[in-house]
This record gives C-alpha cells, sequence and structure tokens, in this order.
C-alpha cells in the first residue's frame, strides 16, 4: 500500500514526539511518544526492544520492553526474546547501519528477510517493516520496531522523519534506561544485601533455602530445592540428594522429595552446569530451548516444569551441591535476574561449604556412636539371629537385613552359602540355599569388594551371583557385603530395598564398618559352633569309656558275686540231701555274696544315675561306696559321716566323685588295709576327709595317679572349695577337701 500524510508537516511531528518524550518515564510512554506517526499511516505493532549483552560484552538477544498492536493484529506481550545470532543476515542489515532506519516494505518478498526470520514474520503476521536503530556512540540500547500486516511502500519523507526519531529517542531512552538501571543495580545490592545477611543466620538447609526464596520469590517460582552433591576421588559428581524444599512460600519439611538421592548421570542437564561450575544455566522454555535433551523434556512435561535455573556450589575446589529454581511454565529471566543470581554464587557456596562441614563432622561423630551401638549388639549375639536382631534396632533407612553364611571356612571347598538369619520384611526363607557352582563368579571376589546394586531391574549390571540372589526377590536395590577375616570367606551380608535407589557415601561406609564387625561375630559363633561339635565328641567318648568301666566293675564285683551265690546254692544243695547240719555254712557264704552284690550295685546305681543323691542323699552314697570297698575288696572302712549336708546336687555329687576316685586309688595303688571316711557339716562349709594306712607316694613326682589327684582338685576348685594332699613313701595317704555351703 501506498500512505498519504495526515500531518501538516514534520516540524509539528517531529515537535509533538520530542514534547511526549521529555514526559515519557516508563518503556511503554516511550514507545507510545514514538508511535503516532506509524499508527497514523497503518501500522498494526509497535514494539520497544532492549539488547541484552553477554558477560564477553557480545550480543546476546533482543528482549522486548515495550508493546502494543492495534484490533485484528496477532497479540505481542513484553519479555518476547529473539536471540539475535540465529538471524545473521536480518541482524547484519540494521546493526550495520546504526544511524539510519532500515525499512522493509515487504518482508516476504526481501532479500534480508530469510530463512528463520521469514517464518517469524510469517508467524506474526508482518510485511512492512521500520526498524529503528537504537545506538549511542557505539553503544548498543535497542530499537524501535514498527509493523504492516501488508506490504507498506516508504518514500523520502518516511526516511527523515524515522531518522530524526532516532535522534530524539536514542539519548532520551538511553539516559532514562541508565537511570532505570543504575535504581535496579541499587535494589539488586539490598536484595543481595537482605540475602547474606539472612544467609549468616541460617542454621540448617531450610535457612539457606529460605534466604535465597526471598529473591526467587518475587518472580513466583513454583519451587525451589537445595540438594548436596557428592563427588567420587576424582571429585566426578555422581549422586545428589534433595535436603530442603521451598514451595508456596514456605519451606516444605514434608516435600516427598526430601533425603531422596539421585544419581547424577540420569539427568541430561548435567552436563551444563557440571562443565561450567560458576556459571548460571537459564532456561526460559524447556520445550523450545535446544541444549535440553529428548529424556530431560519428557522428564519436565511429566512433572509440569516449563523452565528453570540452576545454579551450580563449587567451593574449595569441590562440588557442594546445586540450587534448582523451576517455573510452571516458560519463564523469561530478567536483566535482573541474569545480575542478581550469578552474583549469589560470590557467597552461597562457601556457606553451603561451611555448612557441609559442619554436617560431615557430627556425620562422622553419628556413624562412630551408631557403630559403638552396632558393636555393643553384635558383641552381644549369640546366634546369627541375634546379629540380624541387633542390626534392626539401628536406623537402617528402610533396608532388610540377610545374613548368609559359607558352609566352610575355605571358599574352595564350599558346596553352598545358607541364609541363616534375616529381618522380619526380609523375602527370603531361613534355611534357603545358593549352590556355588551355580554362581561362579563368587570365587573371583576380593575381600574388599562391595556389592552395590542400585537397580535389579538393570541385570546387565550385576554380576551372576547378584543376579541369582535378586531374581524374583521383589526388592529393587542392595548392598552386599562379603564377610571376612584373615582371607578367609565366611559369607555376606546384605541389606535391601524395595525400590531403586542411589545409596549414599554414608551408607557404603556404614555397611562396610558393620560388616567388619558382623565377620569377628560370625568366626566366633562358627568356632563356637566348632568347639560345641567338638566338645560333644569328647562328651561322648568320655560316656563310652564310662560304659566300659561300669561293664568291667559289673563283670569284676556283680558278675562274680552272682556266680559265686549260683556256686553257694548248688552246695547247698547237695548238702540238704545228705548232710543237712552242714547247711548253715554255705548259706551264710550265699547270703555274704548277696549283701555284697547290693552293696556294688547300690554304688554303680549312684555312678549311673547322679540324681539319685538328690534323693537319697550324699551319706547314703558314701555308705553305699564304703560297704562297696568292704564287700568286694576286704578292706576295713571305718566311717564318720555327719548328716545330710545343705548344699547344692552339683556340690554333693563333686564330693561324690572326689571320694569315689580316692577310694578307687587307695584299691589300686595304696596296699592298704584300713580306710577312714569322715565328713563334717559346719555353718558354712562342708569338709571330707579320705586316709588310709597304705604305701603312700610323693605327691611332687610323677606319678600314674597325679591324673586322678589333679580331676579331684578341679572339681574342687570349680566349687570355690580346697583340695590338700598329704602322702609320703610308706605312711599313707591324706586327702582333704572342704567346700563352701549353700545353706
Amino acid at each position: 500500500m501506498v500512505h498519504s500524510k495526515t500531518w501538516p508537516d514534520e516540524t509539528r511531528i517531529l515537535y509533538a514526539i520530542s514534547n511526549k518524550l521529555t514526559q515519557a518515564s516508563t518503556p511503554a510512554e516511550w514507545l507510545e511518544a514514538v508511535s503516532d506517526y506509524a499508527r497514523d499511516n497503518g501500522a498494526t505493532s509497535g514494539v520497544l526492544v532492549y539488547i541484552e549483552q553477554a558477560p564477553d560484552g557480545n550480543t546476546r538477544y533482543t528482549e522486548s520492553a515495550a508493546v502494543w498492536t492495534s484490533e485484528g493484529a496477532p497479540p505481542r506481550t513484553t519479555g518476547e526474546r529473539l536471540f539475535l545470532d540465529e538471524h545473521d543476515a536480518f541482524t547484519q542489515a540494521w546493526m550495520s547501519q546504526p544511524e539510519r532506519p532500515l525499512l522493509i516494505p515487504d518482508a516476504m518478498n526481501c532479500d534480508v528477510v530469510t530463512g528463520k526470520t521469514r517464518t517469524l514474520f510469517a508467524g506474526l503476521g508482518i510485511r512492512g517493516m521500520a526498524l529503528l536503530p537504537l545506538n549511542i556512540k557505539g553503544r548498543w540500547i535497542g530499537s524501535l520496531i514498527f509493523n504492516w500486516s501488508v506490504p507498506f511502500y516508504f518514500n523520502e519523507d518516511d526516511l527523515r522523519i524515522f531518522t530524526a526519531i532516532i535522534q530524539q529517542a536514542g539519548p532520551v531512552i538511553d539516559s532514562m534506561r541508565l537511570y532505570a538501571i543504575s535504581r535496579e543495580r541499587a535494589a539488586r545490592a539490598e536484595h543481595l544485601l537482605a540475602i547474606n545477611a539472612a544467609l549468616s543466620r541460617a542454621t540448617n538447609e531450610g535457612g539457606i533455602l529460605a534466604a535465597l526464596a526471598l529473591y526467587a520469590d518475587r518472580y513466583a517460582p513454583f519451587s525451589l530445592a537445595l540438594s548436596y552433591i557428592d563427588s567420587d576421588a576424582g571429585n566426578q559428581p555422581v549422586t545428589t540428594t534433595i535436603m530442603a524444599v521451598w514451595r508456596a512460600g514456605r519451606i516444605r519439611p514434608d516435600d516427598p522429595r526430601l533425603g531422596r538421592t539421585y544419581r547424577v548421570a540420569d539427568f541430561g542437564l548435567t552436563r551444563l552446569w557440571q562443565a561450567h561450575p560458576n556459571e548460571i544455566v537459564f532456561i526460559d522454555d524447556i520445550e523450545a530451548d535446544p541444549r535440553v535433551d529428548e529424556h530431560t523434556r519428557r522428564l519436565s512435561g511429566e512433572y509440569g516444569i516449563g523452565a528453570l535455573a540452576l545454579i551450580p556450589l563449587f567451593s574449595y575446589g569441590q562440588w557442594q551441591g546445586l540450587v534448582t529454581i523451576e517455573w510452571t511454565a516458560p519463564h523469561a529471566f530478567s536483566r535482573d535476574e541474569h545480575s542478581t543470581y550469578p552474583a549469589l554464587l560470590q557467597t552461597l557456596p562457601s556457606v553451603v561449604a561451611s555448612r557441609r562441614a559442619y554436617l560431615a563432622a557430627e556425620q562422622a561423630r553419628d556413624e562412630r556412636e551408631l557403630l559403638y551401638r552396632a558393636s555393643a549388639g553384635i558383641n552381644a549375639a549369640r546366634s546369627y539371629q541375634a546379629i540380624v536382631d541387633s542390626l534392626e534396632r539401628l536406623d537402617m533407612n528402610e533396608l532388610s537385613i540377610a545374613l548368609w553364611v559359607w558352609e566352610h571356612y575355605d571358599l574352595a571347598a564350599a558346596q553352598y552359602m545358607e541364609l541363616v538369619a534375616k529381618s522380619q520384611d526380609n523375602a527370603w526363607e531361613i534355611g534357603a540355599r545358593l549352590a556355588v557352582d551355580s554362581v561362579p563368579m563368587v570365587r573371583s571376589y576380593e575381600c574388599s569388594d562391595l556389592i552395590v546394586v542400585e537397580d535389579t531391574a538393570d541385570r546387565g549390571s550385576m554380576d551372576e551371583v547378584t543376579a541369582a540372589t535378586t531374581e524374583g526377590k521383589g526388592y529393587r536395590s542392595l548392598i552386599s557385603v562379603p564377610l571376612c577375616l584373615d582371607g578367609r570367606f565366611m559369607g555376606l551380608l546384605g541389606f535391601e530395598c524395595m525400590a531403586p535407589r542411589a545409596f549414599t557415601e554414608r551408607e557404603k561406609r556404614l555397611a562396610v564398618g558393620i560388616g567388619e564387625l558382623v565377620s569377628a561375630a560370625v568366626d566366633r559363633i562358627r568356632l563356637k559352633e566348632e568347639a560345641d561339635r567338638l566338645n560333644l565328641k569328647a562328651q561322648e567318648m568320655a560316656a563310652l569309656e564310662e560304659r566300659n568301666r561300669l561293664a568291667r566293675e559289673l563283670h569284676d564285683s556283680v558278675s562274680q558275686a552272682l556266680y559265686g551265690i549260683a556256686l553257694g546254692t548248688r552246695t547247698a544243695q547237695t548238702l540238704l540231701d545228705r548232710d543237712p547240719a552242714a547247711l548253715r555254712e554255705p548259706l551264710d557264704y550265699v547270703l555274704s555274696l548277696a549283701e555284697a552284690g547290693l552293696s556294688e550295685m547300690r554304688a554303680l546305681i549312684f555312678e549311673l544315675r547322679p540324681e539319685m543323691l538328690e534323693n537319697e542323699g550324699l551319706t547314703v552314697a558314701l555308705k553305699s561306696q564304703a560297704a562297696s570297698l568292704q564287700a568286694r575288696h576286704g578292706l576295713d572302712v571305718r566311717l564318720e559321716l555327719c548328716v545330710e549336708p545343705d548344699i547344692a546336687l552339683a556340690a554333693k555329687e563333686a564330693l561324690y566323685r572326689i571320694a569315689r576316685e580316692a577310694l578307687h586309688n587307695i584299691v589300686k595303688h595304696a596296699r592298704a588295709h584300713q580306710v577312714t571316711l569322715r565328713m563334717a557339716c559346719c555353718d558354712d562349709s562342708v569338709a571330707l576327709e579320705i586316709a588310709d594306712d597304705g604305701a603312700g607316694f610323693d605327691p611332687g613326682a610323677s606319678f600314674p595317679g597325679h591324673l586322678g589327684l589333679r580331676s579331684m582338685r578341679e572339681r574342687a576348685a570349680r566349687l570355690g572349695g580346697t583340695f590338700q594332699v598329704e602322702s609320703a613313701p610308706g605312711q599313707g595317704t591324706r586327702i582333704a577337701v572342704s567346700v563352701p555351703s549353700t545353706g
């Protein structure tokens, strides 16, 4: 279209523009002051854009500061941005002549409007355009842009007036903008002062995030989150753990994300902040930003996130954390945000570093206390299940426990490992076994290896033993600690979780520390089991020897007595017919043998059934033993026994065994004629004495009977009593025992 001027002359036009500019104080008023000429000639929209510059001084993008549109024109808004490097031909056309307007009659038929620029203009319904660059002494401010929805053919008058508008509007907009920028800087300084003051008062992660929210909340974000970063030995970020969340104007201690740990590698945006630890990552529109990978774009869509800012916290050469600020819709970051957030990098990382150093010291103390409590429970455990029960009393953070033990100490000889203990919520069954041959990778483990699986659904990340133990068990992540002591494998201690999780370094350290304690406990229990097995075998051998001895006693005493009784009875039968008057002698012989056999049998029964001591008493048992000795060996046994002593059954059995062993030694070694057996009952003790008139011996010499003496001494010592032996060659022997009375 060809326009016709409605203004009487250029002087009045420019005078009116100048008058309005002097009264304007906002970008919208500046744009309105210079728009009448274009609007009266059919322009459908007008825009004032500022050129924002990168820190290195190069132009970066334009951002609309004020907009107007006529009825029926496509809507436009402030904050719209145009990245200049995407429109090289068009940008070069107007930036190469900073003092002259760029007039385009028809954008769809113009050499400088190509590619993305033409697509943009077509979408906005732009055909004619007058672009008025604002540049003061080589310093770019921005531009005024007037658009027509149909082709518009400019003339020389238009060129002069638009040039004059550049000359009038440029200095005014520049001075007013510089004033606005100075006020923004003053306000920014106040904001930073308030934030830093709040940071200095912060005593926890919530306080740190609340200090940052003093500024961020001005732009109505959906949420802010502070995460701590854990790095590997090469200082490469590995995991992030969310420590605080700000949403809807306050800290949210109940946010479900709190305490969750994530793998850094799972997030595509990591490469942006990791590569530039001293720069803020601003993403105005996640859907449109080419830096955002498809995985992040999909996740953001699922969680309703449209824009975000990532503030990396890097201090003292170490990664400390990350602050994430999210909006539910695209958000055009202001010039103030682009300045304020980077300014926070001067203080925020060091504040977080100090907080983390404090937490590390507290955490180390807590870990020591936890391991101390674990040690107390584990060291007191007398069974495998008691070990696991003691661990359950600790704060295991939703982890269930499984304890596996190898069949043998030597892994090369093991055929399987068996589940010997578990926590209540563990899916395994006690006694479950895994054959070693089915998991050959077990044999190649080093004792120092820690098996960590963050998601069992990823079968490729696991070795064969782990894959075998996780199949069909329902849990999704685990830490397995090989239990080793002095290079010997004893089993595996497993900590299992029903959900995938990235285990923290603290959890791994605690698993290793607990594993060392459990290794020692398992070794102790295994040794006790082995000792009990050997002791049981020794008891079985002792019982066998005792049975053999009793069989010999029965053969030597009772059997012989019964044989003599049978012989005497047959003699009596013969005399009954021949000489009845001679029956007395064989009958007396039979009676004496029967009494001797009865005494021997009672003595043997006491040995076979020590509990009879409780029913019949120690005094009766000693009398039976003396009667047996007299009947069998013809010894003169003199008894001086007190009434039944009031002592424990174990003490009675020990005194009976000592007396029996002493009498046995007299028969075997002493060649005595007379034996005295005394028992005296006092208020606080019971004394037993066995004396003979036999050959005697040297108690200090090596003598076959010394084994019996040692046994008697040990029995007395176990009761807290005393044991004495008095003897000399040719002078007989006296044994004295005293044990405390239990009342």
